[in-house]
């Protein structure tokens, strides 16, 4: 048949579908009809633009009836019918909302037509967030209609990452999925179904889901804007929580390393992403994994001082203190890091809990660096924060710190860089609060021999020195022997201070110190110790704009945490503990006490808390 003739058919069969759009679009004969619609799309690239023009129309109002095989036609080998197969898709009539969605979906859907992309990833974290799984249909029809794939993807995530479906609730689940999706073929359905019947993950089952995630992980290197790098971290997310319910930990290795390559793809580094993926590891006990990551990247582990670090605490964790001692003193041993370096490695370790092989690592700081020396400064600090004030030396803590302060104050003009660098606004406030930590330690030293008038005067040269620092304001309202002027006075700092931090939590509520900062002040003081429990709560919620402030290893735990693959924070899991006692709520207060403990076992403080709350429950039993 030449072109000519064929157009002729072609505008002749238009014409006799098109006698009545309408009745062709409700007519289910004509709506099944795949040979139909796909005829239509053939007239997307017709020369005539009124064939063209009515095609468009009636595929139109044929609506989701047409949708896969527009969503097949955009990659049809004549760019005209693509490209208005893609026109045409966003602009199908879906009916978003249903007549027995739930008020809260109706709620989120009722404009769904009309939102924008940014809105539309909005309303699918919303969906998600509804109750028993409530949203869930509507995800669905997300995966199964929206035409952006990303956003189809990215519903399907949401289902994949509310965990595994119960074993009661399966044939339920099922049975909303096929109505919402019917017969489908695209993959976030796919996604989705396979999900939903894969109540008990298998080896075998997980080794089918790597071979979606590879398939993803190169559509999106190809870079086809189908997909994208979250979306296929949100797979490997997935993979990794399979593998962790799973019997043994074999299979966790794989898509840890998948992470890491996709990843270094991206552009991070291999440093870090191994942080993550030994992080990961000894959280999820996961021990086969780290084997497996200890073999694979033998090289890269043998000369980084910190991943020999986290491979030690995984040795720990596991049972096997020899080795454990092993690897930590090698890490000590390594020569590869320059001083810096190896406080920065110090901290990082320390947020492991380990503060017996940061102490260390500080120390060697403190030996090779003068007092007055910035480096120097900040390990004395964290040694006499961190390790004395711990074991409640807190005389040694004071000795500590003052060492650098009386350097800093007899530096002369011959130490002109030196001298700027504390002369500074910035320098001087610095300065400031370090006085005032050795003064608080001085004031909880002489606490323990009674004198009380000299805690008093100590405590208010620490809180003119620093203001903001909770400790020493619930030091104050602790004071024994104090005058109802010096109460008032304090309530009134405690008052000022939970303002400051109120407005900060305003001004940025993404920042969880705020909200940790005031929970802590108020729940060891005096005021809405309910409200300190929400915020505590919040604390452990919310992501900070730039967790990178917060040192490597907890950046770490944070990213972990935007993909729910890490406990909380031990030291937010004590202020939440303490916010429960001072609501009355002792039995949840033990409860997130161990569990803190359970992250930072070392912490004699987080110990001390425990055991006092105890008492306390045992006190009150006993009445």
């Amino acid at each position: 048949m030449n072109r000519s003739l064929g157009t002729f058919v072609l505008v002749l069969t238009t014409c006799v579908l098109g006698q009545c759009a309408e009745s062709l679009a409700a007519s289910s004969d004509i709506a099944s009809d795949t040979d139909a619609i796909t005829l239509m799309i053939a007239q997307l690239g017709d020369e005539q633009y009124s064939v063209r023009h009515r095609a468009e129309q009636q595929l139109i109002e044929l609506g989701t009836a047409a949708f896969d095989q527009l969503l097949a036609a955009e990659y049809h080998p004549d760019l005209e019918v693509a490209s208005r197969a893609s026109y045409i898709l966003p602009r199908l009539r879906i009916k978003w909302v249903r007549d027995d969605d739930p008020a809260a979906v109706r709620k989120w859907m009722r404009s769904y037509g009309k939102m924008s992309q940014a809105e539309r990833r909005e309303t699918i974290k919303q969906l998600a967030a509804i109750d028993d799984d409530l949203g869930w249909s509507a995800l669905c029809r997300v995966a199964r209609y929206d035409a952006a794939p990303t956003i189809a993807r990215a519903a399907a995530i949401e289902i994949l990452s509310a965990g595994e479906v119960p074993a009661d609730r399966e044939a339920l689940v099922l049975e909303l999925v096929e109505r919402e999706a019917g017969d489908s073929r695209r993959v976030p359905v796919q996604w989705i179904r396979r999900h939903v019947s894969l109540s008990q993950p298998s080896v075998e089952a997980e080794s089918g889901w790597l071979g979606l995630i590879d398939a993803e992980i190169l559509l999106h290197k190809k870079g086809t804007g189908q997909t994208n790098a979250e979306i296929a971290f949100g797979l490997l997310k997935y993979a990794l929580e399979n593998s962790r319910r799973s019997e043994g930990g074999e299979s966790a290795f794989e898509p840890l390393r998948r992470m890491i390559d996709l990843r270094v793809d991206e552009g991070g580094a291999m440093h870090t992403a191994l942080v993550f993926a030994l992080s990961w590891s000894t959280e999820a006990e996961q021990w086969e994994a780290i084997k497996q990551l200890e073999d694979r990247y033998a090289s890269q582990l043998r000369e980084d001082r910190l991943l020999l670090y986290m491979v030690a605490e995984s040795a720990q964790r596991k049972g096997d203190s020899q080795r454990s001692k092993e690897i930590a003193e090698r890490a000590y041993q390594l020569e590869v890091d320059d001083i810096q370096q190896r406080y920065q490695v110090a901290s990082t370790i320390a947020e492991l809990g380990r503060h017996d092989w940061a102490e260390r690592e500080w120390q060697y700081v403190i030996d090779h660096l003068p007092a007055e020396d910035l480096t120097s400064f900040s390990a004395r600090r964290e040694i006499a924060t961190t390790c004395l004030f711990d074991r409640r030396e807190y005389q040694q803590a004071a000795n500590l710190v003052g060492e650098s302060i009386r350097e800093i104050e007899k530096l002369t003009s011959e130490n002109q860089e030196k001298k700027r660098q504390f002369g500074s606004r910035a320098g001087r406030r610095w300065l400031g609060q370090f006085r005032a930590q050795r003064d608080y330690f001085l004031a909880c030293q002489v606490e323990t021999k009674g004198n009380y008038a000299l805690q008093r005067k100590l405590l208010d040269s620490a809180y003119l020195g620093d203001k903001e620092n909770p400790d020493i304001l619930i030091a104050m309202y602790r004071l024994q022997g104090a005058d109802e002027a010096y109460k008032k006075l304090t309530r009134k700092r405690i008052q000022l201070l939970a303002k400051k931090l109120g407005d900060e939590i305003e001004g940025n509520p993404s920042s969880p110190f705020s909200y940790n900062h005031w929970a802590w002040l108020i729940s060891n003081t005096e005021g809405d110790f309910q409200k300190a429990v929400a915020y505590s709560h919040r604390s452990l919620e919310v992501l900070p704009e730039d967790p990178s402030v917060l040192g490597e290893l907890t950046t770490c735990y944070y990213e972990m945490r935007a993909l729910d693959l890490v406990p909380d924070s031990p030291s937010y899991l004590d202020t939440l503990g303490r916010c429960y006692y001072a609501a009355g709520d002792l039995d949840t207060a033990i409860k997130y006490q161990r569990q803190a403990i359970r992250r930072h076992p070392h912490l004699q403080v987080m110990r001390r808390q425990l055991a006092f709350f105890e008492r306390e429950l045992a006190a009150r039993s006993a009445k």
